[in-house]
């Protein structure tokens, strides 16, 4: 049974905040209209954001970066960043499928999560 033991939290959670500010750049200025464009279901309405909905997106990153760190102890972290980014980009590609997604919106979405490990990587590797 393996048992997790971050070796520096606070290097998790600056991540995590470094992670959650340009999630805000990347779907605010860069790529906020092409994505809101995608949004068919919601073309015409504004939805305002939700505490929740950012307490929801702090924990996802919380958690990824536990698996990035976890992972980066049996290999590196490049290999962790690699091995992660496959696996969540093909559910991500298989999940936009399923829902209807166009290409441009899911390749928005996977290149976002995977600037978000790329910055559990580099934080790693520190």
């Amino acid at each position: 049974m393996m048992s997790i033991t971050i070796t520096n939290p606070i290097t998790l959670l600056i991540a995590s905040a470094i992670a959650f500010i340009v999630g805000g750049i990347w779907y605010g200025p860069l790529f906020g209209k092409a994505w809101w464009a995608e949004q068919s279901h919601r073309k015409g309405r504004k939805v305002k954001g939700s505490r929740l909905g950012m307490g929801v997106q702090a924990l996802h990153l919380i958690v990824a970066g536990i698996v990035v760190f976890e992972l980066a102890q049996y290999t590196t972290a490049a290999t962790a960043f690699v091995l992660l980014g496959a696996m969540s980009g093909l559910g991500m590609i298989s999940g936009g499928i399923f829902l209807g997604q166009s290409r441009r919106l899911v390749l928005i979405n996977i290149g976002q999560h995977l600037l978000t490990l790329a910055i559990f990587a580099i934080a790693i590797s520190l």
